[in-house]
């Protein structure tokens, strides 16, 4: 009986497998580059995780001009509490963009 359980076990985790490894391709792009971080219009990745957190609680965004509505924000922080958590951790803003893509 327990080795059908562990047969079944190791067929599972076969099957899943494939996907585990190809969610962790953002940690390819990173080896051997030191400490660089992917970055640039359409990545919105902060270079100040805890600055742009912190901001998504607040519905005015006094930055631009006169300012302007930023009410659209609060549907990002728990996008960006992925990226706060691991930086406030000590894993750097490299350590915290692998954790935010394979999440």
């Amino acid at each position: 009986m327990s080795r059908w359980i562990s047969k079944k076990i190791i067929l599972s985790v076969l099957k899943i497998l494939p996907y585990v490894l190809l969610g962790l391709t953002p940690v390819v792009w990173f080896v051997g580059k030191g400490n660089t971080i992917i970055n640039g219009i359409d990545t919105n990745f902060p270079l100040e995780p805890v600055v742009w957190f912190l901001r998504r609680f607040h519905v005015w965004n006094n930055i631009a001009n006169g300012g302007s509505d930023f009410s659209s924000s609060i549907a990002g922080v728990f996008f960006h509490l992925i990226q706060v958590v691991p930086y406030e951790l000590g894993l750097g803003l490299q350590g915290s963009q692998i954790f935010s893509l394979v999440f």
